[in-house]
């Protein structure tokens, strides 16, 4: 099911982002700033989320995106998260700084 997370520092096993599709990765957010950096090195406060996880715009988050983004992962198979990344490029839903909106982080 997608959600939207509140935790600031997620392991997951890819992060889709305006950079790309990131593999096993660390997304630090402090509430405005958002860091994606490859794994590394766990602290206390990282929690791990065996779902992939997208740093979206927040004004483009509502149900109808979570409904489209748990449709497209129940029925796209393996090509689910490519799918989705073209998705979310095709209608500009990524956040990236300067973009005049704050991140959300979605898990898929």
């Amino acid at each position: 099911m997608a959600t939207i997370l509140l935790e600031h520092r997620v392991l997951a096993p890819h992060i889709l982002c305006d950079a790309g599709v990131m593999p096993l990765s660390i997304v630090d957010f402090d509430g405005e700033r958002v860091v994606v950096s490859p794994f590394e090195q766990e602290i206390c406060s990282t929690v791990y989320t065996g779902h992939s996880v997208a740093i979206l715009r927040r004004s483009s988050v509502d149900e109808f995106l979570l409904d489209d983004i748990e449709l497209l992962m129940n029925n796209g198979g393996s090509e689910a998260i490519a799918k989705l990344d073209a998705m979310f490029r095709a209608s500009d839903l990524y956040y990236s700084e300067g973009c005049g909106d704050l991140p959300s982080l979605v898990s898929l």
